[in-house]
Parts: C-alpha cells; structure tokens; sequence
C-alpha cells in the first residue's frame, strides 16, 4: 500500500470561528444555524495573564475575553438548546 503524509493542520481561524460562533448565539443572517446543532465544541481563546504559555499558540489578535466571558457565551447557548462546550 502507498502512504502518503497528512497534511499539516491548518492554523487557528479565529476569526471565523467567532463569527459561527456569533451566529449561532444570534441568528443574525438568519440561517437559524442553531436549530441545526446538537453539540458544539468551541477552543475559546481568552486572555492569560497567568498562563504566558497558551500566547505561543495564540496570537495576541485572537486572545481576548475571560473564562467567565466562555462560560458565559456556553450558558447562553446551553440556554439555545445546544450542549456547548468550550476547552483551552
């Protein structure tokens, strides 16, 4: 058999995970994207003052908001009916 290499993994997209993010949370395009979710995993990428570890992998642009700002935004989308959850 012929093996070839994986791909590498693409980067952090955090910009447009936000943005599924968002409209799940809000349906603002109107897709009602939120009815079609059961689970939603989601690396939210806070702010680490205590952890400058995490800074390596992501960039300063995409940390921002606190882990009470990911649970938070999980509650909120728990509170949708989606079993959301979020690591680092």
């Amino acid at each position: 058999s012929h093996r070839t290499t994986p791909p590498p993994c693409p980067p952090d997209t955090f910009e447009v995970e936000r943005q599924v993010v968002e409209e799940l949370r809000t349906n603002a395009r109107g897709t009602n994207a939120s009815l079609l979710v059961d689970e939603f995993f989601f690396e939210y990428h806070f702010a680490t003052p205590n952890e400058p570890t995490l800074h390596t992998y992501w960039p300063k642009r995409t940390r921002g908001g606190t882990v009470d700002d990911a649970l938070s935004l999980m509650h909120e989308l728990r509170a949708k009916g989606i079993r959301a959850h979020f690591w680092i």
